[in-house]
């Protein structure tokens, strides 16, 4: 993932995942039918960025 800057405040957690064209199902939240799982390296990379934010640890897939 790369290197972002820190974050401070007024940031929204939410995230428009969508499947882009030629991607498997495992990939995207918006785009029906979804797998709700951390079933990407994308979907897995997001959730770690949000547990390294607020503290918690990550979660499992």
């Amino acid at each position: 993932m790369p290197s972002t800057p820190p974050i401070a405040e007024h940031v929204s957690w939410g995230w428009f995942d969508w499947r882009r064209p030629g991607e498997s199902f495992d990939e995207g939240y918006q785009s029906v039918p979804i797998n709700w799982g951390l079933s990407s390296a994308r979907k897995r990379a997001f959730h770690a960025r949000i547990a390294e934010i607020t503290g918690h640890a990550p979660a499992t897939p």
